[in-house]
């Protein structure tokens, strides 16, 4: 017999279950047996968000003793558009700096710049 863990991560908590299954047991096995689809209702598995410690895996995948079988759940927002969405968005104070920076510039500075000669 093998122990195994079968964790679901949910918004506001995670539910870990407790499971032992015999030698060559599968990662579906291992859900199935942890009656973690009784307790979460509607609870889809997506055979691509499954994992164990964070390395992506098949459901038939053969585990082993001491393995944490890790059940993700789709992303809301995939990553590159939020930090696309959050290069965008200007920071509400940025316009008011750059004109008090040019304002404090000395005037030699602006000339140069305006001139686009380099002043050191």
């Amino acid at each position: 017999r093998m122990a195994v863990e079968v964790v679901l991560a949910l918004p506001d908590r995670q539910q870990v279950y407790r499971v032992e299954l015999g030698q060559g047991a599968s990662v579906m096995q291992a859900i199935e047996a942890s009656g973690v689809l009784l307790d979460a209702p509607g609870l889809v598995i997506d055979p691509d968000r499954l994992g164990i410690f964070a390395r992506r895996v098949r459901p038939d995948d053969t585990l082993h003793d001491g393995d944490r079988v890790e059940i993700y759940r789709p992303l809301l927002l995939d990553p590159k558009d939020a930090r696309r969405r959050r290069a965008g968005v200007q920071h509400p104070h940025r316009e008011a700096l750059v004109r008090q920076q040019q304002r404090q510039q000395p005037a030699s500075h602006a000339a140069a710049d305006d001139q686009n000669i380099g002043v050191q």
